[in-house]
């Protein structure tokens, strides 16, 4: 299974994508991916969802999103272990992504790799590299999350 986030927002499993296509679903995946490997409190979520005027019900529809995204996983990689890969904090969520699953993250790797080449007087590799870093994109960041500009 693999995420993109450098264009549209997707979850990949092999040819099909799996992306769920609630709004607000798709911004909770958004946040999670954006902080990949890393708690997102409770608080930035709601915030990001609603603003300053979340509803009374916040904590409880971001659960829900939270399960419905769960589900959505499942439906993409049913091997995949959900609890350790959609991980519940006390103060909110982590989604696990090994480096190769989301796109952004490659980018990263690719464009180290890339620089690190040139500097070391090695530009065709490195322009391969850099070529591949560019080629993961497909169009502005988060293209069709609302609220991702």
């Amino acid at each position: 299974m693999n995420f993109t986030i450098l264009g549209t927002l997707e979850i990949l499993r092999d040819d099909r994508t799996c992306t769920p296509k609630a709004p607000k679903v798709l911004q909770v995946l958004a946040m999670l991916l954006l902080r990949a490997n890393h708690p997102v409190p409770m608080g930035v979520l709601i915030r990001e969802l609603w603003g300053d005027h979340p509803p009374k019900s916040a904590v409880t529809t971001v659960q829900t999103y939270v399960c419905q995204l769960r589900k959505a996983v499942e439906r993409a990689d049913a091997t995949t272990e959900v609890p350790g890969l959609l991980v519940t904090r006390s103060s909110g969520y982590l989604l696990r992504v090994a480096p190769e699953q989301l796109d952004a993250l490659e980018f990263q790797r690719l464009l180290i790799e890339g620089r690190r080449l040139l500097e070391e007087g090695h530009p065709d590799p490195a322009s391969r590299r850099l070529g591949e870093a560019l080629d993961l994109w497909s169009g502005p960041c988060l293209a069709h999350v609302p609220g991702a500009r």
